[in-house]
């Protein structure tokens, strides 16, 4: 397949944008897709995080288009320079993907964005005249290219690439539709998460409806225990006291006892001595 049919398959990929990230024109550029990064994985947060930063080169791409003719290269320059810098930092961000892709086992999205990437520096090296040897696979080739579009080869593979873009002023970030296919697939993810958080919390809340519950019926049991202890002590006391009166009843008991012992033993020997006297008065 050659280079003016590959990137217009490409080309045909690329749809509207604005309801994945939303944003449609280059007077937001700095407008960032709302999406809580926060209820992403790591891998899901930086492909994010790299998609929009392409996101703003395409933007700055339709920018630089729509500059007028007759402007100065001032502008063109800052937009240049700004392109170099976001283009870097994708570079770097695609390297903590691949790792955490890895992780992740998340290959195949790590895969699918790094097409993307690839696609939109063709967009731009075509647009600025760069084209890359068929070994240039991504930035580190990107010292390889020839600048100035040199050679017969390199400059008729700058022009197929150019007439497969649209014309200048022509592009527009809306119908950038593998952009937004890849940007629904992660919002459908999110959605997921979404639907998954909300069913962890539901089951959070659970427990902490029973846990609340438990505490309760754990203070009831507790106060409980304390009137109960109270109670048990109460009647402990009451029987010691009850003990104690009982010891100090069998004393006098013992007392009026003895007595009467004594008393009997009296009235015994006074009998005896009677029935003696009896018997030796008789004699």
């Amino acid at each position: 397949m050659s280079e003016t049919a590959s990137v217009n398959v490409s080309m045909r990929k690329l749809k509207a944008l604005q309801s994945a990230v939303g944003v449609g024109n280059a007077g937001r550029l700095n407008d960032e897709p709302k999406a809580d990064l926060s209820k992403m994985t790591p891998y899901q947060a930086k492909q994010f995080q790299v998609a929009d930063k392409m996101r703003i080169i395409r933007t700055l791409m339709t920018e630089l288009d729509e500059i007028p003719e007759g402007s100065g290269p001032t502008r063109r320059i800052e937009i240049n320079n700004q392109i170099r810098k976001e283009e870097r930092n994708i570079s770097t961000g695609m390297k903590e993907a691949r790792t955490l892709a890895l992780q992740e086992q998340k290959m195949s999205e790590y895969e699918d964005l790094q097409g993307h990437f690839k696609t939109t520096q063709q967009l731009w090296r075509a647009r600025s005249g760069v084209v890359s040897s068929p070994s240039d696979s991504g930035p580190s080739g990107y010292g390889a290219m020839n600048k100035s579009g040199g050679g017969k080869a390199g400059r008729e593979a700058s022009i197929e690439l150019e007439a497969a873009l649209p014309a200048p002023g022509g592009y527009n970030i809306r119908e950038d539709g593998e952009f937004a296919m890849f940007f629904q697939q992660t919002q459908q993810n999110d959605l997921a998460m979404h639907k998954a958080l909300d069913r962890i919390q539901q089951g959070v809340q659970r427990l902490a409806e029973n846990a609340t519950l438990l505490n309760q019926e754990l203070k009831i049991q507790d106060v409980l225990l304390d009137e109960t202890e109270k109670k048990v002590d109460g009647v402990h006391a009451k029987m010691k006291g009850l003990n104690k009166t009982l010891k100090e009843t069998i004393k006098k008991v013992d007392n009026d006892r003895l007595c009467l012992y004594v008393f009997c033993c009296l009235i015994l020997l006074g009998l005896a001595g009677g029935i003696y006297y009896v018997i030796k008065d008789k004699n």
